[in-house]
Formats: C-alpha cells, sequence, structure tokens
C-alpha cells in the first residue's frame, strides 16, 4: 500500500512530518453522512478509537490514517497531515489539512 510504503520511507529517512496527499481537503467524520465535518487535528488516540470504530473507508481514508498512526507513533515530535494535493503549500505551513499528534 502506497501510504504505508510513504510512512515507513520517511521513518527510514528520519524526518520529523509525514505528509500525505489526497483528493480531499481533511479527515472528516461522518464522511458522506449529512452530519460531515472536518478534523482538523486528531491525537494518536482519537485516531486510534476512530479505527477501532471503523469510522474510516478501508480503500480510501483509512490506509492514510494508519500509517499515519505507524509514523507518528515511532518517535517523539513526529506529526502527520493529511492534506489535499491541491493545497500541499498550506498543508506544509499548517494552514490546511488534518494534524495527527500525539496528542
Amino acid at each position: 500500500e502506497k501510504d504505508a510504503i510513504a510512512g515507513k520511507l520517511a521513518s527510514d529517512l528520519k524526518v520529523d512530518e509525514l505528509i500525505i496527499l489526497t483528493s480531499v481537503p481533511f479527515v472528516y467524520r461522518d464522511f458522506g453522512k449529512e452530519s460531515q465535518a472536518p478534523i482538523e487535528r486528531m491525537s494518536l488516540s482519537e485516531a486510534k478509537e476512530m479505527i477501532s470504530k471503523d469510522e474510516f473507508g478501508k480503500g480510501t481514508m483509512l490506509p492514510k490514517i494508519e500509517a499515519s498512526v505507524e509514523f507518528v507513533s515511532s518517535k517523539p515530535g513526529r506529526k502527520a497531515v493529511i492534506a489535499n494535493l491541491s493545497k500541499a503549500k498550506d498543508a506544509m505551513a499548517g494552514k490546511t489539512g488534518t494534524l495527527i499528534t500525539v496528542e
């Protein structure tokens, strides 16, 4: 899976930030439902809880969240951002996307 490989590569390169670019601007709670809402920040514990509740699409957002969780968990101080490809520059500047950190 490309997301898992990206996370592993980022870990091997010893970088502190992983940016996963996708077709949506944020990770969403209740994606595709009327109650859909963007998640701007997510802790590892929140991400793991949402994974356990099957809140992410198995072939879409779940691999991105799992790769982010693995990356952030692997070394203190790491963070991951999931954002829209067209907003990559803003995501790198912390202006958009979902930020995943230890807490």
